[in-house]
């Protein structure tokens, strides 16, 4: 689980991700948990990369480009996270709750 909606709903405006350990190709997938049933509403393509001093390792931000919010969350809502590859992936969800 990364977020769960709050009591009166939670805004979503983007969701930021950053390996802590090298990658492998794969993906990292966002789903949407209404109470009953999980969706798949976004995926990213993790690229492989093994960080040095001078290489940063993978990370990836989704938001949308129009100014909306990324997605609004109903409260109980909960917005989870899944590795393609059993990797070490830090996620953040970043927005509030009305």
């Amino acid at each position: 689980d990364l977020v769960t909606g709050g009591t009166d709903g939670t805004r979503i405006d983007r969701i930021v991700a950053k390996a802590a350990v090298t990658t492998t190709a794969g993906m990292l997938r966002i789903f949407h948990y209404d109470g009953t049933s999980n969706r798949l509403i976004d995926e990213i393509p993790v690229s492989a990369i093994t960080p040095s001093a001078s290489v940063e390792s993978f990370s990836a931000e989704l938001v949308r480009g129009d100014g909306l919010p990324y997605i609004v969350l109903k409260s109980g809502d909960k917005l989870k996270v899944t590795m393609h590859n059993a990797e070490s992936m830090n996620v953040w969800a970043i927005g509030g709750s009305y």
